[in-house]
């Protein structure tokens, strides 16, 4: 199976599932054949989880689409404090970018509106989008953000329901409905607009500032964290305290990039190490996990140990990291092997499995 516009229209359908058992056959003894086709197919595989924007065809600029694709993956990469090594960076990266991107491997839409601006359209599925300010905003389904091309002004337009995790910013990030305004600097909050009246803004870090929009007062008011403020036509703003704490458990619903944090734990937990013998020659394993999922926390996460003893035997033992790790957060561990009698010459950790939870966490 040769690297080719066919071969990776093969590769979507495998890492879709929507594939014959005959085309799965062909996938994976590819995969087997070689180091080489192991490391495409992982970093296909990566892609796939990871991305959430595509053209439609007739509107794919492909030398753009790459530059756009390698921006979001840096910055993204940037931010979880990660170093991307790739294999062959300017040979073998491109060609799975290039292949991936242009068989449109995404969750959402992305259609051209204007010269000025994008508009997203969730459709049946939740979208999670990163703009360019790097601020992260989950889409509903059925909703509709419209954002400037030239992103100097921090403004975007919403039909529908979305929750914002703004980038801080000197900057004021405006959200506009249809008769409301909602303004910060950086926070993180949910607004929901019901048709062309009613809109409900929950608030769930910082302080946000609601106000109406063609009404003669122009009424405002601040809302801060676990409150939520109501619009309603012919009616004054409410303020209220805010109850129900899985407000925007919604994200976790219909959404393939929740699904791929879910199923595929090991893509976004990572795991980094020191092993030593201390003074009662019994080996120490220091580590750091890191959480790099967007939504998933995870919790009971077992690793496999391989040490080799002094004489060559190979001893695997379980360790297991009870607590639970939220997106973005890392944990730091100590575990002890029962091996004060051996002379240990070399340890392995390697992630087995994590339990998932609702997190709740913005």
């Amino acid at each position: 199976m040769a690297i080719d516009k066919k071969s990776y229209s093969l590769l979507a359908s495998y890492l879709s599932g929507n594939i014959s058992t005959a085309e799965r056959a062909i996938v994976e003894k590819w995969i087997d054949e070689s180091l080489e086709n192991k490391q495409v197919f992982e970093e296909a595989q990566k892609i796939w989880l990871s991305t959430s924007v595509v053209l439609p065809y007739k509107d794919i600029d492909s030398a753009q689409l790459l530059r756009n694709l390698h921006s979001r993956i840096v910055e993204k990469q940037r931010l979880l404090e990660k170093v991307v090594y790739m294999i062959r960076p300017h040979k073998l990266y491109w060609r799975i970018a290039a292949g991936v991107s242009l068989l449109m491997i995404s969750y959402f839409v992305i259609r051209w509106a204007t010269r000025e601006n994008f508009i997203i359209e969730s459709g049946n599925q939740v979208a999670t989008i990163y703009l360019p300010d790097s601020t992260k905003v989950w889409l509903n389904v059925d909703s509709r953000l419209t954002y400037p091309r030239k992103f100097d002004v921090r403004k975007v337009e919403l039909q529908g329901e979305a929750f914002f995790s703004v980038r801080k910013n000197t900057s004021d990030f405006t959200i506009s409905t249809t008769n409301t305004l909602t303004k910060v600097l950086g926070t993180s909050f949910n607004v929901k607009e019901q048709g062309d009246s009613l809109v409900t803004l929950t608030v769930a870090k910082g302080t946000v500032k609601f106000s109406t929009k063609h009404s003669e007062s122009d009424e405002s008011m601040f809302v801060k964290a676990n409150q939520m403020a109501v619009f309603e036509p012919q009616s004054k703003l409410q303020k209220k305290q805010n109850n129900d704490p899985s407000f925007a458990e919604w994200r976790e619903q219909n959404n393939p990039a929740f699904l791929g944090e879910k199923s595929k734990p090991a893509l976004f937990l990572s795991n980094a190490y020191t092993w030593r013998k201390n003074r009662i020659n019994q080996s120490v394993i220091d580590g750091t996990l890191t959480n790099k999922a967007s939504l998933a926390a995870y919790k009971n996460v077992v690793f496999e140990v391989n040490y080799i003893k002094h004489d060559g035997t190979a001893v695997t033992v379980n360790i297991t990291i009870t607590d639970t790790i939220y997106p973005g957060n890392r944990l730091s561990y100590r575990r002890r092997l029962l091996d004060i009698f051996s002379e240990t010459q070399s340890v392995v950790v390697t992630l087995k499995s994590a339990e998932v939870t609702s997190t709740n966490s913005y």
